[in-house]
């Protein structure tokens, strides 16, 4: 829908953090063995571009209003090779007054199906089922949002009521076949798992913020199947970090322990899980954990009995780092996920015996403008988001792209589909029509400053606190910051951000923000643009503002602060010896201007 411009305005959001002072399954790892590159005939040698974004300088774009932008997404694919995906900046027929929208299609086609109000969000993924109807939320700017559901029959969308279940926001929103909605709900005190089935809410299960009785303290990312069921990685210890579990609920109530780290199960052979998982139709999940006897980081497949390790990491191997990414998973047990192997970034999919690279940092692929490479300018990720899979093996995923031979030159960023069949088959044809934000439009209305964080990654949660003699101390990384300016007029801009004071969950102890300290970072930048991370600041204990006060997070100069960004910082917190045990929270409030 087509709006007039808004007034400026400053906004800013909140990242939660979380510290912990000090206060087993059965495994079958199977041998993995790496596929060689891909020849003729091969799974995943037809790699098909569906959009491409640039910015507006360098051309118009693919598939997409010329000036809109996306960032960081994850593109989701459905049985039919159909995609969707959330397009964080639609550009109007004045590309610098734009608004988020949804994209859908296939075979290389596709367009905006649907268009927000201007400087609205769509704050999650939006998310397809067989038919084309596509699951998002819809927010207005601040931390709440509304769900919405895009028929493809009637190619509208509509908000989805969801009493007597009334969060304050709704994430990890997906439907399924029979047009029932699986989604997290957050309420001012905590979260539930629950859903919009045959036409009204239901809870599935809630946190001990929302339900006292509940064993559970702590819901992390979940992830909706389509039986009905939500996965999620859960904590029941008082910390909300220690003792975690992957546990797939269902409608009526019950649920299962499909792993468990060794905090829960003493015979488990992992420390911790990453907090995305996936889960496919017939229950069995899939996650990425770190074992206890070296660290390494695993891609794991479980159905409640049998754990199998699709991927490890090591030196040598094909897989010498896995990312910070949810996994996907189909129903025929394959996994992709994203890592880092010999030759760079690279998306594989495993099934416990053969480990297949989709695309590899490098690889060429054909796009609107020719021969392009996947690959970045500069040490920017060459993948945004995570991969997703369906079940005749294809998978979706975003990647930046160059020139061939030539990465000084910017073609943007595209959403592909690497088709997994192997019988030569052409590409599906199009047969059907299809953690928070703020913006800060100028007076003008030319164009916007964003800033987002993934809603359902955006709490910390600091490991167990250590003794240092004279304090306690943990660290951790502040989750990704992503920056997005599209004004004509490029005045540069300043990220900063300000911590609250830790509050006990329990009783009224707390301790001062000051103790907490970072070191900025950037992560990713624009061709073009010049980016720099703020200073460095100590924590500031035993007496010291530390980041009780605003401090720089990062900048862009006057004339170079055009498109989209990344910020990230390590984080300490240094705290007194005789601070009272428990689990203290603060708010960490960034904003741009």
């Amino acid at each position: 829908m087509h709006t007039s411009p808004r007034p400026a305005a400053r906004r800013s959001f909140m990242t939660l953090l979380a510290a912990a002072p000090t206060t087993a399954a059965l495994l079958i790892a199977a041998g993995v063995t790496p596929m060689a590159a891909h020849a003729d005939g091969d799974p995943y040698d037809t790699v098909e571009l569906q959009a491409r974004t640039n910015l507006l300088a360098n051309d118009a774009g693919h598939n997409l209003p010329p000036g809109s932008s996306f960032n960081s997404i994850t593109p989701q694919i459905n049985e039919n090779g159909e995609v969707s995906f959330r397009v964080q900046y639609v550009a109007g027929l004045d590309p610098t007054i734009g608004s988020p929208g949804v994209w859908f299609g296939s075979g290389g086609e596709g367009e905006i199906v649907y268009t927000g109000n201007e400087g609205g969000t769509i704050p999650g993924e939006a998310i397809l089922n067989d038919k084309g109807d596509i699951a998002f939320t819809l927010g207005g700017g601040g931390v709440d949002n509304k769900l919405y559901l895009y028929s493809a029959d009637t190619q509208t969308a509509e908000q989805v009521g969801t009493s007597p279940v009334l969060p304050n926001s709704y994430s990890s929103a997906a439907v399924d076949e029979d047009g029932n909605i699986g989604f997290q709900a957050s309420f001012s005190a905590g979260r539930s798992m629950a859903a919009y089935r045959d036409g009204m809410g239901v809870f599935y299960a809630s946190d001990k913020g929302v339900d006292p009785n509940s064993p559970f303290t702590f819901f992390y990312t979940a992830h909706y199947n389509d039986a009905g069921q939500i996965a999620a990685k859960v904590s029941t210890s008082d910390d909300k970090v220690t003792e975690q579990e992957l546990r797939v609920f269902n409608p009526d109530g019950s649920s299962e322990v499909l792993l468990a780290n060794q905090a829960v199960d003493p015979e488990s052979p992992y420390k911790e899980f990453d907090n995305g998982i996936a889960v496919n139709d017939e229950g069995v999940i899939a996650a990425v954990a770190e074992r206890v006897s070296d660290g390494a980081k695993v891609v794991v497949r479980s159905d409640g009995e049998t754990v199998t390790e699709i991927a490890a990491e090591s030196a040598d191997g094909p897989v010498q780092s896995v990312r910070y990414f949810r996994p996907d998973i189909n129903n025929a047990g394959e996994v992709v996920f994203r890592a880092i192997g010999p030759d760079g970034a690279v998306i594989y999919v495993g099934d416990g015996e053969d480990l297949v690279a989709v695309a590899t940092q490098g690889d060429a692929v054909t796009t609107d403008l020719g021969t392009a490479q996947l690959g970045q300018h500069n040490a920017s990720p060459v993948f945004g988001g995570g991969p997703t899979i369906n079940d005749n093996g294809d998978v979706a995923f975003a990647a930046g792209v160059h020139p061939e031979g030539d990465n000084q030159a910017e073609w943007g960023t595209g959403v592909f589909v690497a088709y997994g069949d192997t019988d030569g088959s052409e590409p599906p044809a199009d047969d059907a029509s299809e953690e928070i934000v703020a913006t800060i439009p100028e007076d003008t209305g030319e164009g916007s400053l964003v800033i987002s964080v993934d809603p359902d990654d955006r709490t910390v949660a600091l490991p167990e606190m250590d003794s240092l003699g004279d304090r306690l101390a943990t660290s951790g990384e502040l989750r990704p910051v992503t920056v997005t300016d599209s004004r004509a007029t490029n005045p540069g801009w300043d990220v900063s951000a300000q911590v609250s004071e830790f509050s006990a969950s329990e009783g009224d102890d707390s301790f001062a923000g000051g103790f907490l300290g970072w070191s900025p970072s950037v992560e990713s930048s624009t061709d073009g643009q010049t980016v720099n991370p703020g200073d460095a600041v100590d924590p500031g204990f035993p007496s010291g503002e530390g980041l009780s006060v605003p401090r720089q997070l990062g900048s862009a100069d006057e004339g170079a602060g055009t498109g989209s960004a990344v910020l990230g910082a390590g984080l300490e917190l240094q705290i007194p010896v005789d601070t009272a045990p428990g689990t203290y929270t603060a708010v960490l409030t960034i904003t741009a201007i």
